[in-house]
């Protein structure tokens, strides 16, 4: 199984694409504050959307929107310039509902 569950904030506006066969592609980040007890850690995660979700996010996102969804895990691999291996672990957006938007003041706490 490979399911995520999430909820968040964007850390910044989402980028809409269309791939060269027509399909939008958007691509955000959201970060998620997680509690321990009195402490508490912030984690960010990179979010693909693809199709009419990706529009839909394009059109009615911006930072400091709270989001919740659903997804799967996706990890890519590739060597850089220098020929050193890298990857990154991205969600893969399937499901998602929208939060509350942020308020004015709100938008540059999130950056």
């Amino acid at each position: 199984m490979n399911k995520v569950c999430l909820s968040g904030r964007l850390v910044r506006d989402p980028e809409l694409k269309t791939t060269v066969n027509g399909k939008s592609l958007c691509t955000f980040s959201i970060a998620n504050e997680m509690r321990f007890g009195e402490s508490k850690k912030t984690g960010f995660y990179r979010v693909t959307a693809w199709g009419n979700q990706a529009n839909v996010i394009a059109q009615y996102c911006k930072i400091g929107q709270q989001i919740f969804l659903t997804g799967r895990l996706d990890q890519n691999s590739w060597k850089d310039a220098n020929g050193a291996n890298r990857s990154e672990v991205s969600i893969i957006l399937e499901t998602f509902d929208f939060g509350q938007k942020p308020k004015k003041n709100e938008q540059a706490k999130v950056a």
